[in-house]
This record gives C-alpha cells, sequence and structure tokens, in this order.
C-alpha cells in the first residue's frame, strides 16, 4: 500500500514540473512573436535583429529563396520606409512548442496611393529565446500587390536620371551614407576606394566580393535612397560577373559597375593599369544584363583603357560595351577639365557616369553626363581627420564648438531622425 501510494505521487510531481516547463516554453515563444510583430509597427529594425539568431534562416514563398537576417531586414527597411499608415492585424495566433504560428493581414498604403490588405502566415522555430528560422508564406494577392506597387532601387535612379544630372557623393559607410541623405542628396556612390581603406588595405584588388557586397548591403539598408556601387571587374568571367550582379542586386543596390582591368585591379587614378581584352569585357556586360532580376537595375561599364591605352581604344571600348547592353559606360581616370570635355564630345548620344570633382553638376548635365560622383567630400574627411590628430598630438586636446560636443544629433540620426542631422556642425 505504501509502495503503491506513493509511486502516483511522483509521477504527479514529475508531471506537473513537466507541464510547467512546457508552459514555459511556450509563453516564452508568444512573448518572443509579440515582440517581434512590436518591432516592426515601430520599424525598429534593430530591435527585429535582436530577436535573431546569428545564424537564423528567414524563407519566402514568393521568390523561394532563403535569406539571411541582414538580407530579411533590409527586405523589411524597404516596407517600413514604403509602406504608409502600417499596420498588422492578428488573425490567431499558435505556439508549437518549439516555436510558433501567427497569421495576419497587413495594412497600410502603398507607395502609389492604393490601400493594401495583404494576408501572410509566418512559421517560426525558437531556441534558446532566439529565432532561428523564419518561414513566410504569403497568398498570391500578396505578392501580386506587393510586386506590383514596389518601386525598386534601380527604377528609383532612372527616375531621377530622367530629370536630370545625378550627384553622388562617395561613401564607405552607414553613417556617412545617412548624413548624405539627410543633406538633401537624392543618391550615394559606394566606393571601392573608401571601402578598401576601411579595411586598412589599398584600392589594389586586396578585397574581393564577400566585403564589397557586404558594405553595399550595409549602406543599402541604412538609405532609402539609390545606392550606385563599385563592382570592381565582377571578380572573374562573365560566370562570375552574373553572380556578382545577383549577389549586389540582393543587397539592394540602384546600380553597379563593372571595370575591364586585369585582376588584380587598381584604382582608377594609380599608375600601372592594365585592362583585359574588349572581347572578354564584352562578354562580361552582357552576362551582367541577363544575371538581373530587375530590368531596372542599372548597369554601368566602366573603361580604364585611357591610361594604358589611350583615347581611341578607351572610347571604341565603351562604345562596344553600351552596345553589349550597359546603361551608362564610364570612362575612368579622367584628370583635367579638357580630359571631362573630350570624353563628353567623344561618346556624345552614350549615357555616362562622371567621376570628377572637377564640375559642378549644372556644368555635368551641359556636357550630357547622366550621373556624377563625387569624391571631394571624402578626400575632406580623410584630411580633416588628419588634421585633427595633429592637434590632438600638438596640444593634447581638439578644440570643439559647443554645437560639436553633444552626440545626441549623430544619435538621432543614427536612430532614424533625418531632421536631428541637419543641426549636426
Amino acid at each position: 500500500m505504501t509502495l503503491s501510494g506513493e509511486a502516483p505521487a511522483r509521477v504527479n510531481t514529475f508531471d506537473n514540473r513537466q507541464r510547467a516547463i512546457d508552459n514555459s516554453r511556450m509563453s516564452s515563444n508568444l512573448e518572443i512573436c509579440e515582440q517581434l510583430f512590436a518591432a516592426i509597427m515601430r520599424a525598429d529594425i534593430e530591435a527585429v535583429r535582436a530577436l535573431y539568431a546569428p545564424d537564423a534562416v528567414i524563407w519566402h514563398n514568393n521568390d523561394r529563396q532563403e535569406q539571411t537576417p541582414t538580407e530579411n531586414l533590409r527586405t523589411l527597411g524597404w516596407v517600413t520606409r514604403n509602406i504608409q499608415a502600417l499596420r498588422y492585424e492578428e488573425m490567431r495566433r499558435h505556439d508549437t512548442g518549439t516555436g510558433f504560428v501567427q497569421q495576419h493581414v497587413l495594412r497600410g498604403v502603398a507607395p502609389n496611393g492604393e490601400p493594401l490588405e495583404l494576408p501572410a502566415c509566418i512559421v517560426c522555430e525558437v531556441k534558446d529565446g532566439k529565432i532561428t528560422r523564419l518561414d513566410e508564406y504569403l497568398d498570391s494577392a500578396h505578392t501580386a500587390v506587393l510586386r506590383g506597387c514596389s518601386v525598386t532601387p534601380g527604377a528609383r535612379l532612372r527616375e531621377l536620371m530622367a530629370k536630370g544630372t545625378v550627384l553622388a557623393p562617395f561613401v564607405f559607410d552607414g553613417l556617412q551614407a545617412k548624413l548624405v541623405q539627410a543633406a538633401g542628396f537624392e543618391a550615394v556612390y559606394m566606393t571601392g576606394f573608401g571601402t578598401a581603406a576601411s579595411y586598412g588595405l589599398p584600392d589594389m584588388g586586396l578585397i574581393a566580393l564577400a566585403e564589397m557586397v557586404g558594405n553595399a548591403g550595409r549602406i543599402a539598408s541604412a538609405v532609402s535612397i539609390p545606392v550606385i556601387a563599385d563592382a570592381d571587374t565582377g571578380y572573374g568571367n562573365d560566370v562570375n560577373v552574373a553572380r556578382t550582379v545577383a549577389a549586389y542586386e540582393r543587397a539592394g543596390v540602384a546600380a553597379l559597375h563593372i571595370e575591364d582591368q586585369e585582376w588584380p585591379k587598381r584604382c582608377g587614378f594609380l599608375p600601372g593599369k592594365r585592362v583585359i581584352p574588349a572581347e572578354e569585357m564584352v562578354l562580361k556586360v552582357r552576362a551582367a544584363v541577363s544575371a538581373r532580376s530587375d530590368p531596372n537595375l542599372v548597369i554601368i561599364a566602366r573603361s580604364d583603357a585611357l591610361q594604358p591605352n589611350g583615347w581611341d581604344d578607351a572610347v571604341d571600348r565603351l562604345k562596344r560595351y553600351r552596345e553589349a547592353g550597359a546603361d551608362l559606360v564610364f570612362m575612368d581616370g579622367l584628370k583635367t577639365h579638357g580630359d571631362v570635355e573630350r570624353a563628353a564630345e567623344q561618346l556624345r548620344g552614350v549615357p555616362q557616369l562622371l567621376n570628377s570633382w572637377l564640375l559642378t553638376p549644372a556644368e555635368a548635365q551641359a556636357l550630357g553626363f547622366a550621373v556624377v560622383i563625387n569624391i571631394s567630400v571624402m578626400m575632406r574627411h580623410f584630411s580633416g581627420f588628419q588634421a585633427s590628430l595633429e592637434e590632438l598630438r600638438r596640444t593634447g586636446n581638439v578644440a570643439l564648438r559647443p554645437e560639436e560636443v553633444s552626440i545626441e544629433p549623430i544619435t538621432a540620426l543614427l536612430a532614424g531622425g533625418s531632421e536631428a542631422a541637419r543641426t549636426i556642425p
């Protein structure tokens, strides 16, 4: 009797303890679900990022591709920036024991002014308080409406170019990109020179696709204006170029340029450049054009042939690259005002990108350039930093104006308040 009476008590104690553990886990899973959607409604991308495990996988049935958290957050950033009056209306939430399922309707106003009502369902797996996998299922109407109302980065850049010459300052990180946008510029340029410098390396082919596309993604996710990005040589032959274009497009850029240098390449203004045969570059351009999934992604073909081969070859190459399908061409290494005018004349009728600080946008537009990328702010940044370091070493301090002391304006900018950045000295 004693044994038979004790056994059920032990079993009941175990069952109760296990039930308490299960309830705790279920409560925690639903709490993560609630935190996720609350962060989305606040457009708090960093709060969403904190809920993902570093190696989390996100899958969407509309494109049937897996995304990393960074790629997913870039998509989410587009939604929160471009859909007005965004709200989620929960229909059903269920704890699966290992995660949760939620059905909801996304409502808001699309960029074209049309109302959105987009049903969706997500299935999440949770481990140790972090989302390890998120599968999102959108019905056909959701996918069609979202694609129909979205304006891609490439389409936005093309709209700007149709209005006149686009000026894009050089940047190599997200903070600089945010400052560019807050200052009122309509586009930004991710520099390969600056990206290499941020690794403490010269622009001589010492970093490659992973580093460059990673930086492009960070910059694109920091701003809503179009990002034009340096993609060096495309990192290989025409097959490699196709992969490069796909990677940059996923990163969220509006445009990218590939060049006809041999690898390892060199900065366009450095001596000692060598170029591949024009026929090989034509294949790369064709591959780049074919690889883009968004037909509005702007493909820019750059030639570095001016320095080693002279004007005739450089001009001939760029005309061939345009015929191969490039949206814009880019003659790098123009060092004088006369060089710029000559390029404009010899390539008249061919849309061009100009890399120069010698002309104003109005002057560039008068010559027919579609885009101007300008390095001068970045160079001033380098020289100003050096001057401040010299002052600190010489005097033991750096004299700051009262308005330069507070970190609040730059913090507000990083948190999303572009108006606050206008007060940054």
